[in-house]
């Protein structure tokens, strides 16, 4: 099961679904702004973990591990962050967008589901640190709610939202 959870958040995976995703935002009449940014947000994900790896040279946990090692260090968790960057960036950016979307209470579940399974798995299978799951949950988000100020703003203090239908 945490096998699964592992390919959830693997590169080939989010770099399959991000176009598939940006490229259906699109076809359903969400306007250019909606695929731009989820776009970012995981290219702006993926360069921010490779900046922290280089940094943070950390060894990945003395216990067994399930999984072969990537080459970058422990500190943060790519599988973590680029979940959290597909997931809660398409939440984020349809609540922005579409506050009164008719999935979206199916679109915030998986938002937080679907990165915490890939959390929980990369920990079960020894491939992190508790901190480096956290970290990367941490500063994507961040990474999230400065992209989605900038690309996606409102109008006002009544907060409806710059991007129509």
């Amino acid at each position: 099961m945490t096998h699964v959870g592992t390919v959830l958040g693997a590169t080939g995976t989010i770099v399959a679904l991000t176009p598939a995703r940006c490229l259906l935002l699109a076809w359903r009449g969400h306007g250019p702004r909606l695929p731009v940014y989820l776009a970012l947000a995981v290219a702006g994900q993926t360069g921010l973990f490779l900046i922290a790896s280089a940094v943070v040279d950390r060894s990945r946990p003395t216990i067994p591990h399930l999984d072969e090692a990537p080459p970058t260090s422990s500190f943060p968790s790519g599988h973590t962050a680029a979940a959290v960057a597909l997931a809660c960036g398409l939440a984020l950016g349809l609540a922005r967008t579409r506050h009164r979307h008719g999935f979206a209470a199916l679109i915030w579940f998986l938002a937080v589901t679907l990165p915490l399974f890939v959390l929980v798995s990369r920990l079960y299978r020894g491939m992190h640190w508790p901190s480096d799951v956290a970290a990367s949950v941490v500063f994507t988000l961040v990474w999230l709610l400065l992209l989605r100020g900038i690309l996606l703003p409102r109008d006002g203090p009544g907060g409806t939202p710059r991007v129509r239908p």
